[in-house]
This record gives structure tokens, sequence and C-alpha cells, in this order.
């Protein structure tokens, strides 16, 4: 029988958000509420704007305001909303991840446990996995809001004047195209970093652990040195 490692490397993502798909619709609703709520916010004020300077009825121009500080009230309420839900899924999704970890830590032979520290294990179960939890929650959330943001504007702009649109539009996708530029070496000392930051904590929590062994042998300058 063929391996299915392949397959399951490439579902991983869907392995841990397929059983929160509720969730994850409710969470894609809040998202295009936001984005919408905030595309609409700066045409009410601009029809404020226009009924004042038109020297319309009070009427109008009361009722305007009025709908746009019910809008931003709502807006502020979609956005907590939108926060709750996001940390809600990537904390499940992130404790199934955790817990598989776990088991597959425990189900390695005493070589593996030998070769790697229990705070370098501790370290990449949780403080790797609190990583992803704030890229799924956070920056993830970010891009794609943002992204529909600046897609809504551009289409704003576009319908005002052709011109508008075009100019915004070249220069988000030069900038997007600097973003990635930029970040192309990053991913790779990101991960350097994480590696350094878990053989820290394997190394002190040895060092912690078998403190009485350290002092009662003098070994103490030699440890210091090994950490220098």
């Amino acid at each position: 029988m063929k391996p299915s490692a392949p397959q399951h490397k490439h579902s991983w993502v869907t392995r841990y958000f397929r059983q929160q798909w509720q969730l994850m619709a409710a969470l894609a609703l809040f998202l295009l509420l936001t984005v919408g709520l905030q595309l609409g916010t700066p045409l009410i004020l601009r029809a404020f704007l226009d009924a004042v300077s038109a020297q319309a009825a009070w009427a109008v121009i009361l009722r305007l305001a009025s709908f746009y500080i019910v809008v931003a009230f709502v807006l502020r309420g979609v956005r907590a909303g939108e926060n709750y839900l996001a940390e809600l899924v990537a904390w499940q999704a992130t404790n199934a991840l955790r817990i598989d970890l776990v088991r597959h830590c425990l189900a390695q032979d005493l070589s593996f446990h030998l070769t790697h520290t229990p705070g370098e294990l501790i370290e990449r179960v949780d403080g790797d996995v609190g990583v992803l939890n704030n890229f799924f929650s956070r920056f993830v959330l970010v891009i794609i809001t943002n992204g529909l943001i600046v897609a809504g504007v551009i289409w704003i702009l576009a319908a005002i004047d052709w011109r508008l649109g075009l100019l915004l539009g070249g220069y988000a996708l030069l900038y997007v195209v600097a973003v990635f530029w930029l970040n192309m070496g990053t991913v790779v000392n990101f991960a350097k970093a994480l590696a350094a930051e878990a053989a820290l904590f394997g190394f002190l929590g040895e060092r912690l652990s078998g403190i009485e062994d350290i002092r009662t042998s003098g070994a103490a300058g030699f440890e210091r040195g090994k950490a220098g």
C-alpha cells in the first residue's frame, strides 16, 4: 500500500478547520459585513456633506447623521463578533494540532527524547503552534479584510472615474509585489529563529531541572561556559 503522507501533507489545514465549517461560515459573513459597512460609511458621510452644502432640509440632514451613527455602532459590534469568531476558530484548530503533536511525541522511542529535550518539545508544541494561532486569527483575517476593502475602494473609484481606479489599482499591485519581494527571505530566517528559541528553552529547562546536581558537582562554571 502506498503511503498517503503527501496527501496528508497538503490537507493538514483542512484537517483542522473542516470540522468548524459553521463557525467559518459565520466568520465569512461577519467579514463581508465589516467590509460592506466600511465601504458604505464614507458614502454616507459624502451624502451628509452634500446635503449640508446644498442646504437641504434639517430632516434630511438629521436622518443622514443618525444613519451614519447607527452604521458606526453596528460596525463596532460586527468587528467585535468577527474578532471573537476568528480567535475561536484559530484556538480550536491549533488546540487540536497541539493534541496531535503531543501524541506524536509520546509515541516516539527513547532515542527521540534523548535527542530533544522537554523544554524544546514544549516550546515546539506550544510556542510554534501559538505562532500559527496568531497567523490564522489575526494575520490572515487582516489580509483578507484589507484586500477586500482595497478591491471595493478601487471599484468605487473606477465607477466615479476610471482613471482614479486605474491609478489606485496600479499602486496596490506595486505595493503587493514590493511586500512579497521584501519578505522572500524572511521565512527561512523566521524558521531559524523559532529553532533557536526552542533550543534555548530546552537548554534552560535542563539546567533549571538539574540545578541542584550542577551545584553539588561544582559544574556551575562549566555550564555558564556552555551557555556563553
